[in-house]
């Protein structure tokens, strides 16, 4: 513990020497390999360390701990082919060193192969050179297909004139895409869109060390959103990110100090327009819709801009009786944000409070962005058309998340149970019930009407029981819990 103006002694450390590993990079020939970046890594750890070679091609790691599993590789932009040793390719193949400090691991050597090219030009489409666009060619016949590895990879960016080099290419089949940040389309070679699967685009055979030339690119100027963001009161909002998406695909910006933003290189299409995770105002879609699927959509033409694509964002809720030291306090906060939980009008969240049946199924399905209900069914006899909480509840029994009791009576103002809420959680999120019954609450035995949903939502992370080990099904939930149950089931635990 440290106390302002005194000073804290005794904070002391015994090193030990570590051991080391050491050895030669060379070329095919026998050359010895200057400036070669030599790495070493923990078996399935990110730590890290590393040197360069020196001029006659020696390395050596040193401060290592003993550990019998590291992995060494090298790392370098002279046109070779970076391996792990002894001679592998991928991740999860090279040979395992061992390191007993403070002993020496010596001859961990490698012979690098010159590896292939690809080289082509970058333009618009009037054929003027674009500089600084990045260029990505990746590796499609890799073991693990269809995802990449990085091994697979090479990247640059694009000179004054427009042109690019990618070296070090592994013998191999590849696909290229460019990638920036100017407002121009991006696309894999051949004039093929990189929003559609890496199975449209053309693909590029290399043989190592072979240069394939002349794979260019003509670029097409993306179309804009642009907008301005404010406060109720019309004061404008700075570093308030705008994300504008289409069918998966995410684009987005942040607003300057005027509140002003430009999303730049659109596709033709329609958009769905948001506010993403910020930290002081409650996120909306445009045109203050509260989720995706009853959002505005905003079209774009490319390569035209769509403006005057505005918010104005309510405050997130600072609930004096939820100071941020309190348990459930990033969950509520978070929930506040989406527009999930509110508070009462003197400003408290009140979180010992009990939750009705009605009040929780109106967060759950705020949470769950689900498009309400407008037309009145009647699908319980004590949930009138008059009731507030109707459309959320007719919602949420079209979507299976909740059933009622005996299939007429849902029972909106009975207090919500730590069962009905997993239970509903566990439908909300669509997740497979678990068919073995395991035990984890002495307090839920198999013969209890919401053992599997109980079971199914812990193993989900979404509940985790009393330090005595119980679940207290039957236990009322006060507004706190559920902030946390719904934050963690839907958003992560």
């Amino acid at each position: 513990m440290v106390n302002a103006s005194q000073e804290t002694t005794g904070i002391d450390f015994v090193l030990s020497v570590g051991g080391k590993i050491t050895g030669k990079v060379i070329d095919e020939a026998g050359n010895p390999l200057a400036n070669i970046k030599v790495i070493t890594d923990k078996y399935g750890w990110q730590a890290s360390i590393s040197t360069l070679t020196d001029e006659n091609g020696y390395y050596a790691l040193i401060g290592l701990p003993s550990w019998e599993f590291y992995e060494v590789y090298t790392s370098n932009d002279q046109g070779y082919i970076d391996e792990y040793y002894d001679n592998k390719l991928k991740w999860g193949t090279a040979d395992i060193v061992a390191v007993t400090a403070p002993n020496e691991t010596p001859d961990i050597n490698f012979a690098l192969t010159k590896g292939g090219t690809i080289s082509g030009r970058v333009t618009d489409e009037a054929g003027n050179p674009l500089k600084d666009v990045g260029v990505r060619a990746e590796q499609m016949d890799c073991e693990d297909l269809p995802y990449v590895n990085w091994e697979g990879t090479a990247y640059t960016t694009t000179d004054a004139d427009g042109y690019y080099v990618l070296i070090g290419l592994p013998s191999g089949n590849y696909t290229v895409e460019t990638s920036n940040d100017q407002g121009y389309l991006d696309e894999y070679y051949n004039d093929k869109p990189n929003w559609v699967s890496w199975t449209n685009a053309d693909i590029i055979t290399v043989t190592a060390p072979s240069e394939i030339m002349n794979i260019n690119f003509a670029l097409a100027k993306g179309g804009t959103i642009s907008g301005r963001v404010t406060d109720i009161n019309g004061q404008p909002l700075e570093n308030i990110c705008i994300c504008a998406q289409i069918d998966g695909d995410r684009k987005w910006e942040t607003t300057d100090e005027e509140g002003n933003y430009t999303i730049i290189g659109l596709r033709s299409g329609n958009y769905r327009v948001f506010t993403l995770n910020n930290l002081d105002f409650i996120d909306v879609f445009y045109n203050d819709k509260p989720n995706e699927e009853t959002a505005d959509i905003v079209p774009v033409t490319a390569p035209n801009e769509t403006s005057n694509i505005d918010f104005i964002l309510k405050p997130i809720p600072n609930f004096s009786d939820v100071p941020r030291d309190f348990w459930a306090y990033g969950e509520i906060r978070s929930l506040a944000s989406k527009g999930v939980v509110s508070g009462y009008d003197d400003g408290l969240f009140r979180p010992a409070d009990p939750v009705t049946r009605s009040q929780f199924t109106k967060m759950l399905v705020n949470s769950l962005d689900i498009s309400l209900n407008t037309e009145y069914k009647g699908y319980f006899t004590d949930v009138p058309q008059t009731h507030w909480a109707w459309q959320y509840i007719e919602t949420a029994y079209e979507k299976g998340i909740v059933k009622g009791y005996d299939g007429r009576r849902f029972g909106p103002e009975d207090m919500a149970t730590r069962a009905h809420l997993a239970t509903m959680l566990v439908r909300g999120l669509g997740v497979s019930l678990n068919a073995q019954y395991q035990g984890y609450f002495p307090d839920v035995p198999n013969d209890h009407w919401a053992w599997q949903y109980i079971e199914t939502a812990k193993d989900q992370g979404i509940v985790r029981g009393y330090p005595d080990g119980s679940f207290g099904p039957e236990q009322i939930v006060r507004r706190d819990q559920t902030a946390v149950m719904i934050y963690r089931a839907v958003f992560g635990p």
